[in-house]
């Protein structure tokens, strides 16, 4: 279970603008190229991305990628390395957070560039359970090849 505050504050203010995210998207590419940063180190290194890559870990190759974003689209917890910090701007972020606590986002099959297999991306709101209400979105990357040979 993924409690809100495993999630940490990766943004000090909590007030993010959309300008706040492309620096951090951009910052996060720069550190991802170059084999980390200050950014990267601390969002792998938190509880909820250490859950995340024993989960991924369990799924013996099925699941390809987990990510947990905030109530802004921001990554808060992730198995891996992703391609974006600020998912805000995409479907998975919001298809089901904006959707509501009850909404489902499965996305087109695509080949994931990180890892040079077909995957689907299925994503879900992340609900508190004391209020039902959304407070983020989780994204889970599963191996479309690695389904079809089950």
């Amino acid at each position: 279970m993924i409690d809100e505050g495993d999630c940490g504050e990766v943004v000090g203010s909590g007030v993010v603008t959309i300008v706040d995210a492309s620096e951090l998207t951009h910052s996060s590419r720069a550190q991802a190229g170059s084999g980390g940063g200050s950014l990267i180190d601390s969002l792998l290194s938190n509880a909820l991305s250490a859950y995340l890559k024993t989960v991924q870990k369990d799924a013996n190759g099925l699941i390809t990628e987990i990510f947990v974003m905030d109530n802004k689209g921001l990554n808060v917890g992730q198995s891996n390395v992703t391609s974006d910090f600020w998912q805000g701007d995409e479907g998975k972020w919001q298809k089901s957070y904006l959707k509501g606590p009850s909404a489902v986002f499965v996305d087109d099959v695509e080949l994931d560039d990180s890892s040079q297999r077909f995957q689907v991306q299925v994503s879900v709101p992340v609900v508190d359970p004391a209020n039902g209400k959304a407070i983020g979105a989780v994204t889970i990357g599963i191996d479309a090849e690695g389904l079809l040979m089950l």
